[in-house]
């Protein structure tokens, strides 16, 4: 468990240094992506990564959950701007964790 900890921890770690003004709203989610196959922990790092699901997060704008300003991979062409105002943003890798009786 420790080591899915760890692992959560750099994808979060990675994805916070991925939000910088004027990259595409995508980079959070594909840093975090990549920072678990990287840790690789246990030798499950694909699969942790494939439990992120769709977002890791999402910004407010005209609704709590702006739909269009997702941080996640099919936000393409979707810019970070600085003041943008991020809500829920989570690894969602409780189900992951859950499955290998870490928790």
């Amino acid at each position: 468990m420790e080591q899915v900890y760890a692992a959560a921890l750099l994808a979060q770690e990675a994805a916070i240094a991925a939000l910088v003004d004027g990259a595409e709203l995508t980079a959070p989610f594909e840093a975090a992506k990549a920072a678990l196959i990287s840790a690789d922990p246990g030798g499950a790092g694909e699969e942790l990564a494939a439990k992120l699901g769709k977002s890791i997060g999402t910004a407010i704008g005209l609704e709590l959950r702006e739909p269009s300003l997702t941080l996640g991979s099919k936000s393409k062409g979707a810019v970070q701007r600085q003041g943008l105002t991020l809500v829920h943003f989570s690894a969602k890798l409780e189900r992951f964790v859950w499955d290998r009786g870490c928790a």
